[in-house]
């Protein structure tokens, strides 16, 4: 039997902050991305690497549900 359930949310927190390099003038971007849903944590170094993190764990959510809705 197919049933039509929605996919879980997948939901993030994402807190950034600017750290000082070695000169006083040169900052990076941090984040911690928290995953709500799956309950891990990882640190990025720069604001492209927070979202390459959460486009991937999009993707994985992705095609896991779609199996989900294959094997019912």
């Amino acid at each position: 039997m197919n049933s039509s359930r929605a996919p879980a949310d997948e939901v993030f927190v994402v807190r950034f902050w600017r750290e000082q390099q070695n000169s006083e003038d040169d900052f990076l971007w941090r984040a911690q991305v928290r995953c709500v849903t799956g309950r891990d944590r990882h640190i990025a170094d720069g604001v492209e690497a927070v979202f390459a993190l959460i486009r991937a764990r999009l993707e994985v959510a992705s095609v896991a549900g779609r199996r989900e809705t294959h094997d019912d």
